[in-house]
């Protein structure tokens, strides 16, 4: 009878260590399996945040109309609604990472703006021997409210070749130094190295340097 238990005593032992050994090695695949899920879809969370530079802004808004202000130029207005103003933004949209199609679906959209805030002179008129550099495109008559320099021109000895303005200098007698951006044509090139009169006003310009559609 002795001799009958043990057998199956051995049975029993090697069918329980079997059983125990397989359900070990069924967690570990399963536990791998869990592992390589969440491995394999953090590329899918997981986004490239943009991160601004030390002078941009951000803000929050909708954007309600993006007018054409000739290529690659926008003008892009957008209501702050908690704050309930409204605000005119340039867009260079070579400057940003969004193509023209992406950017007209952005109309009545809500979005972040990153954008930086920048004093310019804007130049209303440039004269030389009298008359407007600008020819068709010269003001009618001059505002008083206009400030004014009288002083040499320079950095207009080339026709603008692209797409972007140049950078114009107004040099005074006393050494007072304007910079103004411009597209500078056959007549402007005329004037470079002679005593012009330029009007212009000093503004403030907020220019976008990226657009983040929000999330629906």
């Amino acid at each position: 009878m002795k001799n009958c238990i043990t057998p199956i005593f051995l049975v029993l032992f090697v069918f329980v260590f079997t059983a125990c050994k397989n359900d070990i090695k069924k967690e570990q695949v399963q536990d791998d399996t869990a592992t390589d899920s969440i491995y394999s879809n953090i590329d899918d969370v997981v986004e490239e945040d943009y991160e601004p530079g030390d002078e941009e802004i951000r803000e929050f808004g909708i954007i309600e109309t993006i007018e054409d202000g000739g290529y690659p130029f926008f003008v892009v207005t957008v209501n702050f609604v908690e704050r309930n103003i409204k605000h005119d933004f340039n867009l260079n949209i070579e400057a940003i990472d969004m193509d023209m199609e992406e950017l007209a679906t952005l109309t009545d959209q809500w979005a972040t703006i990153y954008y930086t805030a920048d004093i310019e002179n804007f130049l209303y008129d440039l004269q030389f021997k009298g008359e407007s550099v600008f020819g068709e495109y010269a003001p009618e008559k001059t505002d008083p409210s206009w400030k004014k320099i009288i002083g040499v021109l320079s950095g207009a000895a080339e026709v603008t070749a692209g797409d972007l303005p140049d950078t114009v200098t107004v040099t005074s007698e006393e050494g007072t130094t304007l910079n103004f951006d411009i597209f500078i044509d056959a007549e402007t090139v005329k004037a470079n190295g002679n005593q012009v009169t330029a009007f212009y006003e000093v503004r403030g310009v907020n220019t976008i340097t990226h657009l983040q559609p929000a999330e629906d």
